[in-house]
């Protein structure tokens, strides 16, 4: 265990978890799901000696004599992305049993997996490729904190927390401030992902006196963003605005945060009923997403403002696009909160069978991811929806009765 001060008394925090409760005991198998066979069992492999090779004391003579070749050959016939081969040639090389290995490219190769996997909506490796490259570089703060982000992206709670408190402890022993306000930026953001608001705000307070504290502009511009977000939530407008205000006076101009800052104020708008001037800033948004989940938490936002404001087509489209990406595994994280959206468009459009349709199927992956706050608005649009399906049916029957 790493040593952790706190109050000036030093106590005892237990070392990461590798996989969360109740998983498989395979390590990193749920790659395998992600991915057709032939480049999962690659990449798995890939990782398996990366882990390998970061935990083994003596380096000398850990792989077999011809197992760089053979995975080298394996590397060549596969079909991989061209955004792959490199990292992963690079990450073969491990297999050769040299005395000196340059950690920082093998950071790097991993990080570039990480990220190729993220941008395909494939979170299973890209969590899997992170913590290989936080045991090849134990010390590295920041890569603590990413385990922690994409453990969180995929709802495994335990496991998110685990990483943002060690990255805590790192970041303190490192002096890294960056990473140490960005791991509480995460312990604030799993806890708005589960609904639970006052320990959200707790810790984004924390990442914000963390970044005023070492002048890290971008972080407290996030930090403040994310308050607001959470007012939002609260249905705290006035507080809300004051936190966005105050977030773009922090954000340097040509932070990519200004324009997702800029999407959340347009959120804001929608509940506050004023839907046709939030459509354009969300279509806006939409138009620079290419990730699956962030384009299906946007489009179901397209969908609740075209309702909102009774454009059908805006909200027939948005509806179509979501509702495929809806359907893929890739598009899980958000995906809760983008059908609550999807069923609020259609209540606006009095499309009560939709509403429920999308309601019920929010309220499922919310209930799959501990989400409670999104659960509790599908649950509250369902019975609403119902109970409209069942008048109208009544009415539809006793008009046919009197004829």
């Amino acid at each position: 265990m790493m040593p952790k001060r706190a109050g000036g008394a030093v106590r005892r925090v237990p070392p990461p978890l590798t996989r969360s409760p109740g998983q498989r005991s395979l390590p990193s198998a749920e790659l395998l799901a992600e991915l057709p066979e032939e480049p999962a069992l690659l990449l798995w492999k890939t990782c398996r000696s990366v882990q390998l090779w970061g935990r083994a004391g003596s380096r000398l003579r850990l792989f077999s004599p011809g197992a760089a070749e053979l995975r080298h050959d394996r590397l060549a016939a596969a079909p991989l992305d061209d955004e792959l081969r490199t990292p992963l040639a690079l990450l073969a090389g491990l297999l050769e049993n040299r005395r000196v290995v340059d950690v920082a490219r093998v950071v790097g190769a991993c990080r570039e997996v990480a990220r190729w996997a993220e941008g395909r909506g494939k979170l299973a490796t890209a969590l899997a490729f992170a913590q290989a490259a936080a045991t090849a570089a134990p010390e590295d703060a920041s890569l603590a904190v990413a385990v922690g982000r994409f453990a969180r992206m995929r709802a495994e709670y335990e496991r998110a927390e685990s990483w943002f408190e060690h990255a805590l402890v790192l970041a303190r022993l490192t002096r890294d401030w960056q990473a140490y306000a960005e791991a509480y930026a995460g312990l604030g953001n799993l806890y708005v992902q589960k609904g639970s608001f006052p320990k959200a705000r707790h810790f984004h307070s924390r990442c914000l006196r963390a970044a005023r504290r070492y002048a890290l502009h971008e972080m407290e511009g996030a930090a403040l963003h994310n308050l607001s977000g959470i007012e939002i939530e609260c249905g705290n407008g006035p507080r809300a605005e004051e936190y966005a205000e105050a977030a773009f006076d922090a954000y340097p101009r040509s932070c990519s945060g200004v324009s997702r800052l800029e999407h959340d104020v347009a959120y804001l708008w929608i509940l506050q009923g004023h839907h046709g001037r939030a459509l354009p800033i969300f279509r806006e948004t939409l138009s620079h997403l290419t990730r699956p989940a962030d384009r299906l938490v946007v489009l179901g936002d397209v969908a609740w403002a075209g309702g909102g404001a009774g454009d059908a087509e805006a909200f027939e489209q948005a509806w179509a696009e979501a509702w495929l990406l809806a359907e893929d595994d890739s598009a899980q994280e958000g995906g809760a909160r983008a059908l609550m959206a999807l069923a609020q468009g259609a209540v606006g459009l009095e499309e009560w069978k939709r509403a429920e349709r999308a309601a019920a199927k929010a309220a499922r992956l919310a209930g799959m991811r501990a989400e409670s706050r999104v659960l509790t608005v599908a649950e509250g649009i369902i019975g609403v929806a119902r109970a409209k399906i069942g008048a109208t049916s009544n009415a539809e029957t006793s008009s046919a009765a009197s004829e």
